[in-house]
């Protein structure tokens, strides 16, 4: 009987530890992995490009660079906030070229400056302005 006294607050109190949401690890998520991209969602079309794989991302303290298969990179900062899961990029610039005549990366764009919110782990992210307009990445 004295057992299960003790027994049974310890196991509801090891439960709702279990249970509490400390947000997402965003190390494990923006600055682990280089991202390819995968896809992009818009509305309920979903736009796969060519050469999609050529098109990377990659996460660093504060800055992001995404790389077109010419070359060029689309670079700014960003910030997320791990409860919430809001994203956020700010001075989103082209350098090292131009993305006039790429679709995918003047997609990228549009997205970076008005990113929302962000989905996923060290498998896939989604980068949102809302939940049907966004761009899909992969790790492997």
């Amino acid at each position: 009987m004295i057992k299960t006294k003790i027994i049974l607050p310890l196991l509801l109190l090891s439960s709702l530890l279990v249970a509490c949401d400390k947000g997402d690890d965003l190390r494990e998520i923006f600055l682990s992995p280089t991202w390819k991209l995968s896809f992009f969602q818009e509305g309920s079309q979903k736009v796969s490009p060519a050469n999609n794989s050529s098109y990377t991302l990659k996460f660093y303290d504060t800055t992001f660079a995404f790389t077109t298969k010419s070359g060029t990179t689309i670079t700014g900062y960003w910030q997320a906030d791990n409860k919430e899961r809001t994203f956020s990029c700010s001075q989103v610039r082209v350098s090292n070229g131009s993305i006039d005549g790429d679709d995918t990366a003047r997609r990228a764009e549009k997205i970076f400056k008005n990113a929302r919110y962000y989905e996923g782990d060290s498998n896939y992210l989604k980068i949102m302005i809302q939940k049907n307009s966004f761009m899909q990445f992969h790790n492997k």
